[in-house]
């Protein structure tokens, strides 16, 4: 009976699901990525905007009015892709880091 608990215990690891909506934290993403990751480095986040075009555009108003972003908008986004790039968020070729690391070409 005791080994039974424990197939349990070892099928329910790592499946935990939280969930978080609050849009405020995404202008603090510098922020919270640093405590998520220093937190649960094994976690994964997805985040999905409504509509990123405008949500980037808002988010690039947004720092250079109340964060004192000096940035055109072009040159903000290349500046976020090497950040994203730098720890492993993307790969260099564009696509996700964990979608680049899949075992065969599907071809």
């Amino acid at each position: 009976n005791n080994n039974n608990n424990n197939n349990i215990n070892n099928n329910n690891i790592n499946k935990h699901v939280a969930m978080d909506v609050s849009p405020g934290l995404i202008f603090y993403a510098h922020k919270t990525a640093h405590a998520v990751l220093c937190t649960a480095p094994w976690v994964k986040v997805v985040v999905v905007l409504r509509n990123p075009i405008d949500r980037l555009y808002q988010q690039w108003v947004y720092s250079t009015i109340h964060l004192g972003l000096k940035l055109s908008l072009e040159d903000w986004m290349a500046q976020e892709m090497k950040l994203m790039q730098s720890v492993g968020l993307i790969s260099t070729n564009g696509s996700s880091s964990s979608s680049s690391s899949g075992s065969g070409s599907g071809s």
